[in-house]
């Protein structure tokens, strides 16, 4: 009898166990990114942002501009970037209602109608950051020309990426980048050294552009796109660096007192002083 027993203990034993591991982890946070639908209540500031009899903002025009050039587009073409943006005729609707819009009510009820909240948690954590991409428009020529006469170069042969980390693990994600000369890495040319020719007449230029700015940004950046005198837009992004420290512009300014911290957005403040220091 005991025998029975025994076996019967141990068949129940291994049923309940494999089931209480499979709850004990899928009750846990799921990995990646989870979105889930919440109510527009939720969304802290949402009824504030929208108060009764106001006239619409800047932001709309925006919007609106948007939409117009979503609804020119083949409507089966995907968006670019993340599928989740899906494709341009899932815009459509909410895009036509934004058409007929003159006030922040309006606006609230379009959105409240086609569009839904969604909690992003990572994890199981809600807490977390978005960022905005900006993505440079330049102007250039596949020619050098009076106008388009500051080159994009394409990758030097000669210039080593190195990864620290694979030779380290105290290292890990630390690069450092330069050329190799009598079998040892020295330093890479620098941006001033680039600028005064270093690398002309090697034939890497991919294309000109008509501003130094525009094209200090992109660097910046990491990639943008180009208007080609034709009209087509051409993608251009980053292949590599010459492993120098990036020093942003905005940075410099506070440090130089040249630009008040609350009225320096980066990029604009820094846009206006190189425009004036590179004439």
């Amino acid at each position: 009898m005991r025998f029975f027993v025994n076996i019967f203990i141990g068949l129940l034993a291994l049923f309940i166990f494999p089931v209480f591991i499979a709850i004990f982890f899928l009750s846990g946070p799921k990995p990646g990114l989870h979105f889930e639908i919440v109510p527009f209540a939720d969304l802290p500031g949402f009824d504030a942002a929208f108060p009764e009899g106001a006239s619409a903002t800047g932001g709309l025009v925006a919007v609106q501009t948007s939409c117009k050039k979503i609804l020119s587009l083949p409507q089966n073409r995907r968006l670019p970037g993340a599928s989740i943006g899906g494709r341009y005729r899932d815009w459509a609707s909410a895009c036509k209602a934004v058409e007929g819009i003159a006030d922040l009510a309006q606006l609230k009820r379009m959105l409240q109608r086609h569009f839904l909240p969604l909690e992003v948690t990572l994890e199981g954590n809600a807490s977390g950051i978005f960022t905005g991409y900006y993505e440079a428009l330049l102007k250039g020529s596949y020619s050098r020309t009076d106008r388009f006469n500051v080159p994009l170069y394409s990758r030097p042969p000669e210039l080593v990426m190195v990864d620290l980390g694979k030779f380290r693990s105290d290292l890990a994600g630390r690069r450092i980048a330069g050329s190799v000369k009598n079998g040892r890495l020295i330093p890479y040319k620098s941006r001033a050294k680039i600028e005064e020719g270093a690398l002309k007449g090697r034939d890497l230029e991919v294309l000109w552009v008509d501003s130094a700015v525009d094209a200090y940004f992109l660097h910046v950046q990491g990639s943008g796109r180009v208007l080609m005198p034709d009209g087509s837009l051409l993608g251009i992004g980053y292949a590599a660096q010459n492993g120098f420290a990036n020093r942003l512009i905005g940075r410099h300014l506070l440090k130089l007192a040249l630009s008040p911290a609350r009225r320096c957005p980066g990029r604009l403040s820094g846009r206006g002083w190189e425009s004036t220091r590179m004439k």
